[in-house]
């Protein structure tokens, strides 16, 4: 008699276990989950615009994964508890790898790969056209003291 009872303890002890377990990890997914949300938005600026594409796809795929997980760890929560690759505690586990290996690698996508560091397109276009206004302003200064015999302009200094 103390051994069926002390095997339905073990069985019962187990499935605690698996629920504190299961537990946990759905509270790391959610953490992992907010990190890969605060990261993409971090390295918006940061990022080469290609290199940006690939690292938020790799961290949407892990919230995916790690919302699969949260949902499977729920189920087995909620069940009770089987042995073999079907159970949904092995399929949290699972799925919560997959998304945690996916976030490491969007990390890695965003650490790796910085935004050029030279000025942007817009900018040089707004230096450019800054160049041509002052050669403008210079030659216009030039014209005006040629006509007035140098009394005025030829004291101001172009500015660069």
């Amino acid at each position: 008699m103390t051994d069926v009872g002390s095997s339905e303890q073990r069985a019962r002890s187990a499935s605690e276990s698996d629920r504190a377990l299961a537990g946990a990890l759905i509270g790391g997914a959610f953490g992992f989950i907010g990190l890969a949300i605060f990261s993409s938005a971090s390295y918006a600026e940061k990022v080469d615009p290609a290199s940006l594409w690939w690292g938020n796809f790799a961290a949407m795929s892990s919230v995916f994964f790690l919302v699969v997980s949260v949902v499977f760890g729920g189920w087995g929560w909620t069940r009770r508890s089987r042995s073999g690759f079907s159970n949904q505690f092995n399929l949290q586990a699972l799925s919560g790898l997959v998304g945690i290996v996916l976030l490491s690698l969007s990390a890695g996508i965003f650490a790796f790969n910085p935004k050029a560091a030279g000025p942007s397109e817009e900018m040089e276009i707004l230096i450019k056209q800054i160049d041509t206004l002052q050669a403008q302003l210079l030659l216009e200064r030039r014209i005006v003291d040629f006509a007035v015999g140098g009394k005025y302009c030829s004291t101001i200094v172009p500015a660069r």
